[in-house]
């Protein structure tokens, strides 16, 4: 899945760095993830830099699917 590749990237970094990321921490980078791609509020925190605490567990993420013949947005 690409959101726990994308929670493990950071993991490698800092174990290039001689740092431990810890499995909580791993399922808190994967919980901002999700909820990045379903909650647009929380969208616009992590994007600008203010997103303070992991949200709420958010559920499913039915609809984020491109219907067939149309590319999905870019972000900006």
């Amino acid at each position: 899945m690409v959101i726990g590749e994308l929670a493990r990237t950071p993991r490698a970094l800092a174990a290039e760095a001689g740092q431990v990321v810890s499995e909580p921490v791993l399922h808190e980078v994967e919980q901002i993830l999700h909820a990045v791609l379903v909650d647009a509020d929380v969208a616009e925190g992590w994007a600008e830099g203010r997103l303070v605490k992991a949200p709420d567990a958010v559920s499913g993420s039915t609809g984020l699917e491109p219907e067939p013949g149309v590319a999905p947005p870019r972000w900006k």
